[in-house]
């Protein structure tokens, strides 16, 4: 097994240092570039709430998604019992969140995109804080309702 494993080294030392370092920043690249992400059509999933057992109708988990979105600006593009989908453009980023709403958790997912002064969208981007506000907001919301029960 050392041997094996010296062979691979002395294989390895044949390769200039420059060839190594190129592969290695390809590979290191090509992660961070989100090479196994889905495509940017395709929402990626962006949180998940629990709902407290017993504790919520359905009809309320809408009526909080639905409040929550739209106390922060966003815009509802569809609206039906178990699906909510938001949208927001603005400072040069666009989003669409859809949220899957059953009894036990919210569920999100989002496209969001980097978008030039004509509104063409540049590049795929999530946009991580206004996730995080509106996560923020319907963990709070579900919980402060939750406990007036």
């Amino acid at each position: 097994m050392i041997t094996a494993a010296f062979s691979v080294f002395r294989g390895l030392a044949r390769i200039p240092l420059v060839a190594l370092t190129a592969i290695g920043l390809l590979s290191a690249a090509a992660r961070c570039a989100g090479a196994d992400a889905a495509p940017p059509d395709q929402p990626t999933p962006a949180f998940s709430v629990k709902i407290p057992e017993g504790k919520l109708t359905l009809k309320e988990i809408h009526l909080i998604v639905g409040r929550a979105a739209s106390e922060r600006g966003w815009e509802v593009k569809e609206d039906s019992e178990t699906r909510v989908v938001i949208h927001i453009l603005r400072h040069g980023h666009e989003a669409t969140v859809t949220y899957e709403i059953s009894e036990v958790s919210v569920d999100a997912s989002c496209v969001g995109y980097k978008v030039d002064k004509s509104g063409a969208h540049t590049k795929p981007e999530q946009p991580t804080g206004w996730l995080g506000n509106l996560r923020k907001d319907l963990t709070n919301a579900i919980a402060s309702a939750a406990a007036g029960r």
